[in-house]
C-alpha cells in the first residue's frame, strides 16, 4: 500500500468517528481532493526543495 493510499483509507476511517456537520469537516475534504489531485510534494517543487519528507515515509 502506497504512503497516499494510507493516508486516504486513514481519512475514510475518521470519517466514521467525527461528526460530519461541522466546518473542519468541510475544510479536511477539499484538503483531501487537493492532496487527490496533487499528490505528495517532490522535490522539484520549490516550496518542498529543501524538506524532508523521510520521517513520513518510515512510519505507519
Amino acid at each position: 500500500m502506497s504512503f497516499k493510499d494510507k493516508i486516504l483509507s486513514s481519512f475514510i476511517a475518521l470519517e466514521n468517528e467525527v461528526d460530519t456537520e461541522t466546518y473542519a469537516h468541510q475544510l479536511r475534504n477539499e484538503a483531501l481532493a487537493s492532496f487527490e489531485e496533487l499528490g505528495i510534494p517532490q522535490r522539484k517543487e520549490e516550496a518542498y526543495k529543501y524538506t524532508s519528507l523521510k520521517s513520513l515515509f518510515n512510519k505507519d
